[in-house]
């Protein structure tokens, strides 16, 4: 019988997506279940009086962009860092797709997991609470903005090993300097 094998690179990116799936999908629930609620006073007819002091979908929308933002940030540092021998415009690509699918599924899951809009059949004067929706259109470019970011600036910056050069460096491994001689 014949066994497949894969390539590390496969494993590698599967490996990813896995983390990026298992990270936003915990941050979504746990945003979830703190973002902000609108409150609302049933009022006769079977309507509600929203309380407009308080701008619970803008928080919430603000809160999902720094959110997906910062993790994506974190994991492309980290994959930076960890995954020297992976290091290319491939794994910067891949990088981009994954926080804009990961931004989607926080959002997704946070929306689950949020409370929704309450019946409309509740008692004149008693008080609802609910989570807002909102569309996250733009917001879900943060997350791939600051990771492609953080992972190019990475590559950009990154100083590799240099053999060491004793004119340069000033150490003396018995390399003779004339006097007048430029040192590079």
């Amino acid at each position: 019988m014949a066994r497949i094998t894969f390539p590390r690179t496969v494993g590698f990116g599967a490996g990813l997506l896995a983390l990026v799936l298992v990270v936003y999908s915990i941050a979504g629930i746990l945003w979830g279940l703190w973002r902000p609620e609108m409150t609302a006073t049933a009022v006769e007819g079977g309507g509600f009086a929203v309380d407009t002091s308080s701008n619970a979908q803008f928080q919430s929308f603000g809160t999902f962009v720094l959110s997906t933002a910062l993790i994506a940030g974190v994991i492309s540092f980290g994959v930076f860092k960890y995954a020297k021998s992976r290091r290319g415009l491939g794994t910067l690509l891949y990088l981009g797709v994954l926080a804009v699918l990961g931004a989607f599924v926080f959002w997704l899951v946070g929306g689950y997991i949020a409370p929704t809009v309450p019946d409309m059949a509740s008692e004149v004067g008693s008080q609802v609470s609910w989570v807002p929706t909102f569309n996250p259109s733009m917001g879900l470019a943060a997350a791939p903005f600051l990771s492609l970011l953080v992972y190019w600036s990475g590559l950009y910056l990154v100083v590799e090993d240099a053999p060491k050069d004793a004119a340069l460096t000033g150490a003396s491994d018995n390399v003779p300097v004339e006097v007048g001689q430029p040192l590079y």
